[in-house]
C-alpha cells in the first residue's frame, strides 16, 4: 500500500516554515508537532478540547469522532513545547474555557479539516517538499517510525486507535523503495558472508 512518508528532517522543515511571529503560525507548528508525535487523526485532533490536553503530564484524551471511543495518547517533549507556545498565544488572545477546541481559530472557534488541508499544502511547498504534505501522511509516518523502532504491533494498534491488527498492518506495509533497497542489501550481505565462510572452510 502506498503511503507518503516523511523524514523527521522534512517534518521539522515544515514546522520551521511556520511563522514564529504570527499566532496562526504558532498554532500551525503546534498542530503539526502534535499530529506527528501522537499519530492522531486530524479529525480527533481538531476535536480535542483544551481540558483534555494536560501540558504538565504530556497526556491527551482523544475522542474518535466516528466511534465515540476515547483513548489517551502521550505527547512528546518536542510537541509539548510547541503546544505550550500555542497555549500562551491562546491566553494572550483571551481564549479561555476548557471545552473550546485546543487547536481553535484566533477567535476561539473550531478549525475545519479543509483549512488544515490547504494550510499543510502551502507549508509543504514553502518548506521545499516535492510531494504533498498532509495530515494523514504524518499519521502514517509516525506509525511506521514506531514499527521501525521495534514497538509491538498490538501497541501500535492501540496508539493508532485501530479496531484490528489488520488495519494497523495496512499502515505498516508500504511500497517505500528505501525499505525494499535496504532489505535487498541486507540479503546480499548475508549471502556474501555465507560465500566467504564457505571459501575459508
Amino acid at each position: 500500500m502506498h503511503r507518503e512518508l516523511y523524514s523527521a528532517e522534512e517534518v521539522n522543515d515544515v514546522i520551521r516554515a511556520c511563522s514564529r511571529r504570527s499566532s496562526s503560525g504558532v498554532r500551525a507548528a503546534a498542530l503539526i508537532g502534535f499530529l506527528y508525535h501522537t499519530a492522531a487523526r486530524v479529525g480527533e485532533t481538531l476535536a480535542l478540547e483544551a481540558k483534555d490536553l494536560d501540558l504538565d503530564t504530556g497526556r491527551a484524551r482523544l475522542l474518535n469522532t466516528k466511534t465515540r471511543k476515547v483513548r489517551t495518547v502521550a505527547v512528546s517533549g518536542e510537541a509539548l513545547a510547541l503546544c505550550r507556545r500555542w497555549q500562551d498565544r491562546r491566553e494572550a488572545l483571551g481564549i479561555s474555557g476548557g471545552r473550546r477546541p485546543f487547536f481553535c481559530t484566533l477567535a476561539g472557534g473550531p478549525v475545519s479539516t479543509a483549512y488544515v488541508r490547504g494550510l499543510f499544502s502551502r507549508l509543504g511547498r514553502r518548506a521545499g517538499l516535492e510531494r504533498r504534505f498532509h495530515a494523514h501522511g504524518l499519521r502514517g509516518t509516525a506509525l511506521v517510525e514506531l514499527d521501525r523502532a521495534g514497538v509491538p504491533i498490538h501497541v501500535i494498534r492501540d496508539i493508532a486507535g485501530h479496531r484490528s491488527l489488520g488495519t494497523t498492518n495496512g499502515y505498516l506495509r508500504t511500497d517505500n523503495p528505501e525499505d525494499a533497497l535496504a532489505a535487498l542489501e541486507a540479503r546480499d550481505a548475508v549471502r556474501a558472508r555465507g560465500k566467504k565462510d564457505k571459501a575459508e572452510e
